[in-house]
């Protein structure tokens, strides 16, 4: 125990302290170095059919786009479908990424009531396990479970936030969903930081900071942390965690830059499970403490004469140590498990088209209690074409394999077209087919869940059509309807009252539809409404009908002074068949539950640096689940604010 925590301690302080390395070195060398241009470093956009939002829509928490185009550039910033950026997520008062997540059209959040317990959340009828979190490029999981617990990534060191094009590579590499976090970049010529606070109820307290800094003309730094904790909710859910990370910027030549980043997260909490029908909680004495380090390298180049940087290479690292306890289960495991991988991609322009080949190797790794000692290869390899004609028509091809070391190997790929009818008015259609193999824990799971090494890797097939467009100059929709077959999905099959194992079972199909709509009602006045629509038969804590709406007012006065920002929101949750399973045996419980409506209310006063944030969470009251079992919020009151430094 205590030399674990000293390896990754070490592993940590290395990091650190490399980055100082360079930092100093550069410094020393600072007067020698050419100066660096940022539009020459800047890559050449690819031609696009996006149609580019109205200056009057540009207040909304969420762009939405459609870019036919192959991000050949590789600054993973293109390629989406509907995205915000840094300076929309400054004026929401976040608590965590679900609380930007829920404007966009699709996802699908798993909240389990209180701060700091696990939160999932899944696109357009996948479960957890089936959408992939990108981060940076590389995928970020769980690597036992497979799925992935947004606490560990803080809001605070995030740019970016988007969903990836249904074509992109990096949704058919990762399950075929993917949603994309890009890190922090160093926004300016001069040192900056930032800091965050936040205080609700309950004892909840969120404080986070960073820091930017220019050290040389090709190196930039920024790093940062957050501290939050969580009294809990009737002397349950507390939880504290630590954050601290860090980022090296490093532009090698106008063609090359580097970027690193370290995440090192320390997370306790108690889990003490859903309540009971008699208001006790199921595990009401389990304790859990995390321990997880990522690393993420990203270098983008030039090769081959090309007009743009058009070579991308990720090398990441992730390590996670769990140790939970339960004294009325007589329960203590540890749980160690990393994961590592590289992705390539190289993109090249021939003859009117862009042709790119990629691929990537994952290995992972576990020495776990829940799984005793076993490894997991895999691997894929793509080449996708994609033609352009005039600006008015693309069509996109992928296709490729995607295999493991159980010797199972399974296509992925698809083709996709968009057809631009008007200046502001896009349509796309196609079909795809990606793959997701089984987790170790799936695979290798002791005890009550038994594993089954015999698995076949789940097939997602999708075919989808939609429309983009923007109407009046202050109307802007974007819609999309699909359907899904997920073949040789994986699920729990029973073997006796207390025991469970895991089997492909029959096909799940069904259709599903997005609608995202913003509207300026006048210019001080703008309406944003998104709505997912699912048949969630057999879809478990899926609902059928998702719509997340608000009213905002925004003005300014004292000559500029002061920008104020007036929101209310509302959220409807439709039908959903709910599923709370125990975490040590095999049993569980099913519950159907009822369409709920939740109220908002938002402020948010801006002097120069300094913003002020009130919030009125769940205005009405009412009691609701996400999960059957885990009570969301009553009526809470939230403030907090954010203030810059500038030298």
């Amino acid at each position: 125990m205590c030399n674990h925590y000293f390896y990754h301690f070490r592993v940590q302080v290395v990091a650190f302290l490399l980055i100082y390395f360079v930092v100093g070195l550069n410094l020393l060398a600072g007067a020698s170095t050419c100066p660096v241009q940022d539009e020459n470093l800047a890559p050449v956009k690819q031609d696009s059919v996006i149609v580019k939002p109205d200056s009057l829509l540009k207040n909304l928490p969420v762009e939405i786009k459609i870019n036919p185009a192959n991000d050949s550039t590789f600054e993973k910033t293109d390629e989406t479908l509907f995205s915000t950026k840094r300076s929309e997520i400054n004026h929401i008062f976040y608590n965590d990424p679900a609380d930007i997540f829920v404007y966009f059209p699709g996802v699908t959040i798993f909240d389990r009531g209180s701060s700091g317990q696990e939160l999932n959340c899944s696109r357009q009828g996948n479960s957890a396990v089936q959408t992939t979190i990108l981060f940076d490029g590389r995928p970020f999981y769980n690597p036992i479970y497979g799925i992935t617990d947004l606490n560990y990534l803080p809001i605070g060191f995030i740019s970016k936030m988007s969903i990836k094009n249904e074509m992109s590579p990096d949704n058919l590499l990762h399950n075929g969903e993917s949603l994309v976090f890009q890190s922090e970049k160093y926004r300016d010529e001069v040192p900056y930081s930032q800091i965050y606070h936040h205080k609700a109820g309950f004892g909840y307290s969120d404080v986070d900071f960073v820091f930017g800094q220019p050290v040389s003309q090709r190196i930039n730094v920024l790093l940062g942390g957050s501290l939050r904790s969580f009294d809990g909710r009737n002397m349950a859910y507390n939880y504290e965690q630590q954050n601290l990370r860090g980022k090296l910027e490093y532009f090698v030549s106008r063609d090359w830059r580097l970027n690193y980043s370290l995440i090192s997260n320390k997370l306790n909490r108690e889990e003490p499970g859903p309540v009971n029908e008699n208001g006790t909680y199921q595990t009401q004495t389990t304790y859990v403490k995390n321990d997880r380090a990522d690393h993420t390298l990203n270098i983008f180049g030039r090769i081959f004469k090309s007009e743009q940087r058009n070579f991308w290479a990720n090398l990441y690292y992730s390590s996670l140590f769990t140790k939970t306890t339960d004294d009325t289960f007589s329960v203590t495991r540890k749980d160690k498990s990393k994961y590592s991988g590289i992705i390539l991609q190289w993109s090249q322009r021939i003859l009117g088209q862009t042709l790119t080949i990629g691929g990537n190797f994952e290995h992972v790794w576990t020495e776990a209690g829940i799984t005793g000692t076993n490894q997991l290869n895999q691997s894929g390899l793509y080449f996708q074409d994609e033609w352009n004609f005039k600006q008015k028509f693309v069509m996109s091809f992928l296709a490729g394999h995607k295999s493991d070391n159980r010797q199972n190997t399974n296509f992925i790929g698809g083709i996709q077209s968009h057809y631009k009818l008007s200046e502001n008015f896009n349509i796309f259609a196609g079909a795809k087919q990606s793959v997701r193999f089984p987790t170790l824990f799936e695979l290798h799971a002791e005890e009550n869940y038994l594993g089954n090494p015999e698995l076949k890797n789940e097939i997602i097939q999708k075919t989808f059509t939609g429309l983009d467009c923007q109407l009046f100059s202050r109307l802007k929709l974007f819609s999309q309807i699909y359907q899904k077959n997920i073949k040789q999905g994986i699920t729990y099959q029973a073997v006796d009252s207390a025991t469970a194992t895991f089997s492909n079972s029959e096909d799940k199909r069904f259709f599903g539809a997005d609608l995202g709509i913003t509207y300026q009602l006048t210019e001080k006045l703008n309406w944003y409404a998104v709505l997912t629509s699912l048949e969630n038969n057999k879809l478990i804590n899926q609902p059928d009908v998702q719509i997340t709406s608000y009213i905002q007012f925004q003005d300014s006065f004292f000559n500029e002074d002061l920008n104020t920002k007036i929101r209310i929101e509302t959220r409807y949750i439709g039908n959903r068949t709910s599923v709370t399973y125990h975490p040590y045996l095999y049993s569980f419980e099913t519950q159907e539950l009822s369409p709920t409506l939740i109220l908002n209310g938002f402020a948010s006063l801006n002097f120069g640096k300094l913003n002020i944030f009130l919030m009125y969470e769940n205005i009405l009251n009412n009691e609701y689940e996400y999960i059957y079992g885990f009570p969301m919020n009553g009526r809470t009151f939230h403030y907090g604010l954010r203030w810059e430094f500038w030298e």
